[in-house]
């Protein structure tokens, strides 16, 4: 089913506009109720019914062989020929369309780039899929330096699937890939199904390497993943980045049966702005290997010294499902220690803002805050919603600042703490945790409900363990942090403080106008490629539970002047 877009979302966030291809080889207009064409309403000829490709590809060569169309297509081979790209008549360049048809068995490497203007468009047909035992080496499909690539699904079914690869299967311990995509300056993955490049089915396989088990690895700039359906595969969308790259996109994707959902990891000094949004990512649980692994729906590390990232934005996502025993966390932020053998993410000039998330695992919970970060430098979290299953779990974590440099000016606001036996924490700072780990100030305006014996343990200033302390001790740990939370409150249910199953208010919530207005921190966002300024004015517009690729949440925009409500809704 095609998704188009309209309404507030459309608005707030550009990027989640759709444009159908068009008979020239160009993106329609999409997004915002443009009207533009969905599969199957016939812009282009011929019985595949919505573009007009200008050759067609299959495993083998069928009809006559020209390319003319699914009946009369060219062999992978012709795909693979340096020689059939380019500006010439026939060949592949700027502009041009290649529909893929039927099954395809082989992997498939392209040969050329498009342009800024005219990228070169991969369109899986109506029952095309590219199926085999595995997918080793470079993949399924391999960009192999090329920029401006499109590869676009068309919601046809699975785009890219190993059959024979998991525990017990033929192939197991074999890693896959689906797309590889190194340097691959803007690029777009879009509306694809990538499945079963491992199907983990026991808690005692560790004979895979997760990490090099991909749905989707790139690089460059200007790259967008996005609306696309991933599961069964060990670290599903790696952003491997080089210094330099800038304006990645992520975002609408279902992602789930995964050990790593989305993974920020370049190997690079500087990198621009990130954004990860709209996203839902679920059930991790399968990958339980026996402690050979650890989850993360989102990963970020780096080299030992830190990545510093202009601006990384993780906001709207869904974090749902079974977790299983071993993840760290929805938002794993590795830490800026500093000393020898650490991964740090952010580097100390890093901006790491972390709003409008909701996460609710239904079995067990991170061990390093639901939703955490280590804020290397700037940045913050703020209205953002974390909800355990059991306020006895040990080690439950809601939310938190992990270990960050002395310094740290990141803050933490509005933000909803719910039924963990941590509710917050806050570990040490490279130097013992004396400060740094929270911006003075905060934590402040926050909600914290029915936590455990462990609710509260952060580390305060001066040296102050203000750590394992229970719930009844909210005013005693506020104290030892030297006086925060001035305007955040306690509440012993979710009916106290008003908050119904999906994280919303109920419309007598004392949450609601008890939050800090940050209008004036949203201004300092971007406008593109991704509205994330927009998105931080309203309330959350993630997928709902149970939502798939590309869903959302229709947002209510937050008052420019007076105070805003407490968490994502």
């Amino acid at each position: 089913m095609w998704r188009a877009r309209s309404g507030p979302r459309a608005c707030a966030i550009s990027a989640y506009a759709e444009g159908a291809l068009t008979a020239n080889g160009t993106l329609g207009g999409g997004g915002s109720g443009s009207g533009s064409a969905p599969p199957g309403t016939g812009t282009g000829s011929g019985p595949e019914g919505f573009v007009a490709a200008n050759v067609y590809v299959s495993e083998n060569a069928s009809g006559t062989g020209n390319g003319s169309s699914c009946a009369n297509a060219q062999p992978y081979t012709w795909f693979n020929n340096p020689a059939n790209w380019g500006s010439g008549t026939g060949q592949l360049g700027p502009g041009k369309i290649v529909g893929f048809c039927g099954t395809i068995s082989s992997p498939l490497t392209v040969q050329g780039s498009g342009s800024s203007s005219s990228p070169i468009t991969v369109f899986w047909e109506p029952g095309a899929t590219m199926s085999a035992p595995d997918w080793t080496g470079g993949g399924a499909v391999n960009t192999n330096g090329n920029s401006y690539i499109t590869l676009n699904g068309g919601d046809n079914g699975t785009s890219i699937q190993a059959t024979a690869d998991g525990s017990g299967l033929a192939d197991q311990g074999v890693a896959s890939k689906g797309i590889s995509a190194s340097r691959c300056t803007g690029c777009t993955f879009e509306n694809l199904t990538i499945a079963n490049l491992y199907v983990h089915t026991s808690t005692s396989d560790s004979s895979v390497d997760q990490t090099s088990d991909n749905a989707i690895k790139w690089s460059g700039s200007n790259v967008t993943v996005a609306d696309n359906t991933v599961h069964d595969v060990g670290w599903a969308l790696w952003f491997s980045g080089s210094t330099g790259d800038t304006n990645e996109e992520i975002y609408g994707n279902d992602v789930y049966n995964i050990d790593h959902g989305i993974i920020i990891a370049p190997p690079a000094t500087s990198i621009g702005n990130v954004f990860v949004f709209g996203n839902h990512i679920h059930d991790l649980a399968n990958w339980d290997c026996g402690g050979a692994c650890h989850h993360d729906p989102i990963h970020c590390f780096g080299s030992e010294n830190g990545v510093l990232y202009s601006g990384f934005y993780i906001y709207d996502n869904l974090f749902d499902g079974s977790w299983g025993s071993a993840t760290s966390s929805a938002t794993f932020i590795e830490g800026n220690f500093g000393s020898s053998g650490d991964t740090p993410c952010a580097a100390s000039g890093s901006s790491v803002w972390i709003f409008n998330n909701v996460s609710k695992p239904s079995d067990q919970m991170g061990c390093c805050g639901q939703i955490g970060n280590a804020a290397g430098g700037t940045g913050g979290m703020f209205n953002n919603m974390a909800r355990g299953p059991s306020n006895t779990q040990n080690v439950g974590e809601c939310m938190g600042y992990s270990a960050s440099s002395n310094g740290s000016t990141a803050f933490f606001e509005n933000n909803i703490m719910d039924n963990c036996d941590f509710l917050i924490n806050g570990a040490a700072s490279s130097s013992g945790g004396t400060t740094g780990t929270y911006a003075a100030g905060t934590p402040d305006y926050d909600a914290y409900v029915n936590g455990g014996a462990n609710a509260f343990s952060t580390h305060g200033p001066n040296g102050a363990n203000c750590t394992f302390m229970p719930f009844s001790a909210f005013s005693s740990w506020k104290s030892c942090m030297g006086g925060v939370e001035s305007h955040g409150n306690a509440f012993a249910t979710d009916t106290a403080a008003g908050i119904n199953t999906d994280g919303s208010l109920n419309s007598g919530s004392p949450l609601i106008g008890a939050a800090n207005n940050l209008t004036s921190t949203c201004n300092t966002f971007p406008t593109t490629p991704a509205n994330v300024r927009a998105a931080c004015e309203t309330t959350y517009t993630g997928p709902p539970t149970g939502g798939g690729a590309g869903s959302t949440t229709a947002p209510t925009p937050r008052p420019t002047s007076g105070a805003w409500n407490i968490g994502p809704y």
